[in-house]
């Protein structure tokens, strides 16, 4: 891992101390496990069921995306998913709605970052 993608990734809002510390100071293995993240369907889940106003399936998908982004440590998604998360287990569709532009921002820097 370059000090330059290092740094990306921490402008992107990713823990690397944390994250390496997840995965045994093994950068070759976070490494493999970053470039999987973009296969992940959490987040177009998500937004899927916000557009048709499926709650249960939206918490589905973004507690998913929680998990996820708690064990990459990708600190900022994580920070915005969980309100995005306790709007949803709440069954508040609106304030999950009004809580997508921040999920997407720190999602979009990270694939950003990863692609």
């Amino acid at each position: 891992m370059t000090t330059e993608y290092k740094e990306a990734l921490i402008s992107a809002g990713v823990d690397l101390e944390d994250a390496l510390h997840r995965f045994m100071d093994n950068e070759d293995l976070l490494e493999r496990m970053l470039k999987k993240f973009p296969a992940d369907q959490s987040f177009i889940d998500l937004q899927t069921a916000l557009k048709n106003e499926n709650c249960e399936d939206a918490f589905r998908a973004a507690h998913t995306l929680k998990g996820v982004s708690g064990n990459l440590s990708f600190k900022k998604l994580f920070t915005a998913i969980c309100k995005q998360v306790e709007a949803l287990r709440s069954n508040d569709l609106a304030r999950a709605k009004q809580l997508i532009p921040s999920v997407s921002e720190a999602y979009e820097k990270i694939m950003q970052v990863i692609r």
